[in-house]
């Protein structure tokens, strides 16, 4: 009992830390929500093509207030982060543009969009030119977009912050 009791000591002040996150973070959450005003029938969607939601607009506004983004993007159409970053890119790059990939690697699941010149919905099949270059080694040019993959994935480096991108 006593090593119950000591145990739970020991690891109070990580998990009081971490709720005092959680409630900064819930907080936070809950101020962008009261600030944009989001009823809940604004989120019950719209037919047709989505002009004039104004449910998805302050969405949109409520994730980019918390993330601390400019401006956000929420679909339930969107499956996962690959296939966001694919639509992502579809969207930004033409025929003739080049994207510097500024890694080694890429997510597995992202690898084959970016690699393969085969893929039916592979990037170079669309006349994307991909250059993969280690980091800070970039050429001279101006690039259409440069993706940066924050985090390691399966790469033997630490994830990279902010201030270092």
């Amino acid at each position: 009992m006593a090593t119950d009791k000591q145990a739970l000591a020991t690891v109070r002040p990580w998990w009081e830390s971490i709720e005092e996150v959680v409630w900064q973070n819930s907080q936070r959450v809950l101020r962008a929500f009261s600030a944009h005003g989001l009823s809940a029938a604004e989120l019950g969607g719209s037919t047709g093509y989505g002009y004039g939601d104004s449910g998805r607009e302050k969405l949109e506004a409520i994730y980019a207030e918390v993330f601390g983004a400019e401006s956000a993007l929420v679909r339930p159409q969107w499956v996962s982060g690959t296939h966001a970053l694919a639509q992502t890119l579809y969207a930004l790059l033409l025929p003739g543009d080049e994207l510097w990939v500024a890694s080694e690697d890429v997510y597995n699941t992202l690898a084959k969009l970016l690699k393969d010149p085969e893929h039916p919905a592979g990037l170079r099949r669309r006349g994307v030119t991909v250059r993969f270059l280690p980091w800070g080694s970039w050429p001279a040019g101006r690039p259409a977009v440069v993706y940066i993959q924050r985090t390691r994935g399966y790469q033997a480096r630490r994830s990279w912050g902010r201030d270092e991108i």
